[in-house]
């Protein structure tokens, strides 16, 4: 019995712990685990978009401008929130609706470095009544209202509505000017008007 306790006693001598200690518990470490590929909700954004998008596809305007709208306010931060915000001012623009140009508009402004932005800022500059059937129904004019001192522009607009403006101003009682210094107007623009989906805008 003596002997088995030496021999105890010297293989706890030998390896560092006492008879008494309890035996050492190995803890795995904790998996690891891959970094998302994803920004959360990103995932979601695109789910909600191309809903939307298929409602488009389906001729349901008003639904989908509702889905767009859901996802820009949802997702404010993702890219799908950018083409649902011009997603939106497409359909309103489709359906006619007269807020389409300030929100085509100021998409462009806010998106200045998208490439479709310049085209739209072009399209936007329009003025009264555009509505054409070809070419041959559209005009521009370097006066937004009557009573404007400078020109400004150029605006896109149609040749129905700027004989109506003129019939206007002819009657206007406007303020005078005072000899006020005015900046010119790039007239190369003046001619490149056309007529795209029923609309007179800028630029080929």
């Amino acid at each position: 019995m003596a002997s088995s306790s030496l021999r105890a006693f010297a293989f706890a001598a030998l390896s560092g712990c006492s008879p008494a200690d309890p035996p050492t518990t190995m803890v795995a470490p904790p998996a690891v685990t891959s970094a998302p590929t994803e920004t959360p909700g990103t995932e979601n954004a695109r789910s909600d978009y191309e809903a939307a998008d298929a409602l488009v596809s389906a001729g349901k305007y008003a639904e989908a401008r509702v889905g767009f709208d859901v996802t820009a306010k949802k997702f404010p931060y993702s890219r799908f929130a950018v083409e649902a915000e011009l997603r939106i001012a497409q359909i309103d623009e489709k359906l006619g609706r007269p807020e389409a140009v300030e929100e085509l508009a100021t998409w462009a402004k806010n998106h200045a470095h998208d490439p479709r932005a310049q085209a739209l800022a072009a399209r936007t500059r329009t003025v009264g009544d555009t509505t054409c059937r070809s070419d041959a129904d559209c005009t521009t004019t370097t006066k937004h209202d009557c009573c404007e001192c400078c020109a400004s522009g150029p605006y896109a607009t149609s040749k129905t509505w700027l004989a109506w403006q003129s019939e206007q101003c002819a009657a206007a009682r406007c303020a005078t000017c005072g000899g006020a210094a005015c900046s010119p107007v790039d007239s190369t623009v003046l001619a490149s008007v056309h007529c795209n989906a029923g609309h007179c805008e800028l630029g080929r």
